[in-house]
C-alpha cells in the first residue's frame, strides 16, 4: 500500500509501466504483475487479501441480483454478490481486479481517443475471466498438476480444492490447458431458440378451431461449452441422444462415466464421457467432460 494508505489503481500503474493491453498476453502479464507487486508466488491456493491490501482496494460483500460482481475504479472499490457461493465470490474479486486495467486503458486514451474501444464488450468479458483464471491458478503451477493427473472430473475436484476456486472454474482451465483433446459442456433441457420462436403462441387464432400443435419435443442441448486451446468449436443448442450417458446422468441424477457417440458439428465420434448433474437456480443441468476422439480414453 502506499505511505498515505490511499488507493493505487493497479490498472493505471501496470498501464504506466508496461504501457496500453493490445491482447490476451498483456492480461496475462497483468495478472501476474498483481502477484508480484504483491509479493505472492505462484503456489496454491492463492490469497487476494495482499493484492487488496497492497493497491489499498477495499472488498464489499452485498446482494447484487443478477449479478456476480462490479468495481468502482475512481474509489477503488470492489463489491461481490453476498449470496454466491465463497469460491464464486473469490473469483468475482479477481475478475474486477482484472476489469481495473481495462477501465485504465480507457482512461489512458485522454480526449482524443474518447469513444475509441480497442474491445468488445464479449471480448473484454472474456478477458477478464482469463486474467482472473490466471490470477488464482498461475498456469505455472496449474498446467503441471493437469499433465500429472490428466483431465477428468476427479482432477477437476482436486484442483478446486487444492485453489480453492469452483469446480466449473477448475475444468474450464484444466481442460483448456491439460493434455489430449477434450471439451467441457454444459447441458440443459430445451428446445431450440428457431423452434421456441415457431412454437404456437396462445393468442395467436388457429385456422382449425379444435386443433392445438403440440410444442417440439426438448432435448438436452449445449448450454455453453469450450475445448483444449486450438480444439473443436461446441455450437450452442447442439443435441446430444437420449440414449446416451450424459442424458442417463440427467434423468437419474447421479454421476455417470462411459463411451457415448457424440457429435459437436465439426468433431464428432466414440468419445469418453464424465458427467454429473448439477443444480442452477431451480433447474438441474448436466456438466461433462468429453474425452474427444484422438484423446487416448475415447474409443478409435
Amino acid at each position: 500500500m502506499s505511505p498515505s494508505g490511499e488507493y493505487l489503481d493497479p490498472g493505471k500503474l501496470f498501464v504506466g509501466q508496461y504501457g496500453r493491453v493490445t491482447d490476451g498476453t498483456s492480461v496475462i502479464r497483468y495478472a501476474e504483475f498483481l502477484r508480484r507487486e504483491s509479493g505472492l508466488g505462484d503456489e496454491p491456493p492463492i490469497d487476494l487479501a495482499p493484492v487488496l491490501h497492497r493497491f489499498g482496494v477495499s472488498p464489499k460483500k452485498v446482494s447484487l441480483p443478477g449479478l456476480a460482481g462490479l468495481v468502482n475504479p475512481e474509489r477503488g472499490m470492489i463489491f461481490v454478490n453476498s449470496d454466491d457461493p465463497a469460491a464464486r465470490q473469490r473469483f468475482s474479486e479477481a475478475h474486477e481486479l482484472i476489469e481495473l486495467l481495462f477501465d485504465a486503458q480507457s482512461s489512458s486514451l485522454g480526449w482524443s481517443g474518447r469513444g475509441r474501444r480497442l474491445f468488445s464488450d464479449k471480448t473484454k468479458e472474456r478477458l477478464c475471466e482469463e486474467g482472473a483464471a490466471e490470477l488464482l491458478m498461475p498456469h505455472t503451477t496449474f498446467a503441471a498438476y493437469v499433465w500429472q493427473w490428466g483431465v477428468s472430473l476427479e482432477t477437476g475436484r482436486r484442483l478446486a480444492q487444492l485453489y480453492d476456486v469452483s469446480l466449473t472454474a477448475a475444468l474450464l482451465r484444466a481442460v483448456r490447458l491439460g493434455p489430449g483433446p477434450h471439451a467441457l459442456v454444459l447441458w440443459r433441457l430445451a428446445v431450440k431458440p428457431s423452434e421456441e420462436t415457431a412454437m404456437h403462441h396462445p393468442d395467436q387464432l388457429s385456422l382449425f378451431a379444435d386443433y392445438t400443435p403440440s410444442p417440439p419435443p426438448e432435448k438436452l442441448r449445449v448450454r455453453w461449452g469450450c475445448s483444449t486451446d486450438g480444439g473443436a468449436f461446441v455450437p450452442p443448442h447442439k443435441s446430444v441422444g437420449c440414449d446416451t450417458s450424459v442424458y442417463r446422468c440427467y434423468e437419474r441424477g447421479q454421476d455417470t462415466k462411459c463411451i457415448d457417440w457424440i457429435d459437436l458439428g465439426t468433431v464428432y465420434g466414440r468419445c469418453l464421457c464424465e458427467s454429473m448433474a448439477v443444480i442452477l437456480g431451480t433447474e438441474r443441468h448436466v456438466l461433462s467432460v468429453i474425452h474427444l476422439p484422438q484423446d487416448e480414453h475415447s474409443a478409435p
